[in-house]
């Protein structure tokens, strides 16, 4: 969470939100306090499981101003650059794109390829930028995972496809992909570095 808090920050991005578990929800904010006061938690209150339902709860959360949201997977987005990022999101801007969607690099031809959410969730690397409109209008569509009984962010692929010339993908490098999930994981990677 501090390495996506991080980011944000450098992006220049100030308004923040956090999903959090609905359910004794104290210490979760308690801890995210401590690295970013700024930061607005939003409980998960949507009765569905996977990481959509914290970006749908925090959608009723983001103030009418705000055109484009940005969205990262804390525990897959701790290495990745500004660098790396900024040319993604300046373009989305630009081309006023609906969704723009993060593949790890070498997997980018076969996600370019990909046609159904099956092919594509795999290959996602975690980063997404979505016009706050078209998000809305489909996060509620979402499919539900048959594995998992999950409604998943990276599921959202096959409705952008829908409007293939506003949507578009970048690749997150192999040295900036991690995915981090325990301690023993960053100690991990630290290594390698």
């Amino acid at each position: 969470i501090w390495y996506s808090f991080n980011l944000l920050n450098e992006l220049g991005i100030d308004n923040q939100l956090v999903s959090i578990p609905s359910n004794d929800n104290e210490y979760f904010i308690e801890e995210i306090r401590k690295i970013n006061p700024k930061a607005k938690c939003i409980p998960d209150n949507v009765p569905i499981r996977g990481n959509a339902a914290g970006l749908i709860s925090a959608l009723l959360s983001i103030p009418e101003n705000i055109d484009h949201i940005f969205v990262l997977h804390p525990d897959s987005s701790c290495f990745i650059s500004v660098s790396t990022v900024l040319p993604a999101l300046e373009k989305h801007l630009e081309q006023k794109l609906v969704s723009t969607f993060s593949v790890k690099e070498e997997n980018f031809l076969e996600a370019q390829n990909s046609i159904t959410n099956d092919d594509f969730e795999p290959k996602s690397a975690g980063v997404f930028i979505f016009e706050k409109k078209w998000i809305t209008e489909v996060a509620q569509l979402l499919n539900v995972d048959s594995n998992t009984n999950e409604h998943r962010i990276e599921y959202l692929f096959e409705k952008a496809m829908k409007t293939p010339l506003r949507t578009s993908l970048f690749s997150i490098p192999t040295s900036e992909y991690k995915n981090l999930n325990t301690i023993n994981d960053i100690n991990t990677n630290q290594l390698k570095s």
